[in-house]
C-alpha cells in the first residue's frame, strides 16, 4: 500500500521535479475543496495481473519526459 504523498513524491523525483514543497497531510487537516475518506491509500487485490507500481511509475518517466505526444499531458511543472 503506497499513501497519495508517497506516489506523488515518487513520480516527481523520477522526473526530476524538486520535491521539497511537496507536504505530507493528515485526513485530521481541515477538509480541502472536496470531501477524502480518513483512509485513501493506494492498494489493490489485482497485483497478480497489474504491473508493479515501479514499472508503472518507470513508464510515467519515460511518458513525460520523451519529446511527443505524451509529453503534453504533463503538467507546465515539469521540467523538460
Amino acid at each position: 500500500t503506497v499513501s497519495w504523498f508517497d506516489l506523488v513524491h515518487e513520480a516527481a523525483r523520477r522526473v526530476g521535479v524538486p520535491c521539497h514543497g511537496l507536504a505530507r497531510g493528515s485526513a485530521d487537516e481541515p477538509p480541502p475543496s472536496a470531501r477524502r475518506p480518513r483512509f485513501s491509500a493506494l492498494g489493490t487485490s489485482r497485483s497478480p495481473v497489474m504491473p508493479t507500481l515501479d514499472s508503472a511509475l518507470d513508464r510515467f518517466a519515460r511518458l513525460v519526459t520523451t519529446p511527443g505526444p505524451g509529453a503534453s499531458l504533463v503538467p507546465a511543472c515539469v521540467p523538460r
